[in-house]
């Protein structure tokens, strides 16, 4: 929780993230967006992709048919988490060191 709310000088807690980011996921959101397209367009590159096993954005099976299309994707799947995981935790520093360590 802390590292998505911040203390403000009144003394409540804020949003620290930009809340923007769910719009497409609320009703009236942009439902024709092809992420797929995009997901294409990486084939070719490095990739991670880190999902908290009890995401309600990114679903197991959407996980492993980026998995089946990308043979080479490096998978990390974070349990009694939603989404999105904080990439604080040990698997994902992890994870991270040895996308950073395949890239260069």
């Amino acid at each position: 929780m802390r590292n998505t709310y911040r203390e403000g000088d009144d003394g409540k807690l804020h949003y620290d993230w930009d809340v923007k980011l769910a719009a497409n996921l609320q009703p009236g959101g942009d439902p024709e967006i092809d992420l797929w397209a995009l997901w294409r367009a990486v084939s070719e590159l490095p990739a991670l992709v880190v999902r908290g096993a009890k995401s309600d954005v990114l679903s197991a099976e959407t996980f492993a048919k980026m998995k089946a299309t990308k043979p080479d994707l490096m998978q990390v799947e974070i349990p009694d988490t939603g989404h999105a995981p904080t990439l604080d935790e040990p698997v994902c520093r992890m994870a991270l060191a040895a996308l950073l360590a395949k890239a260069s």
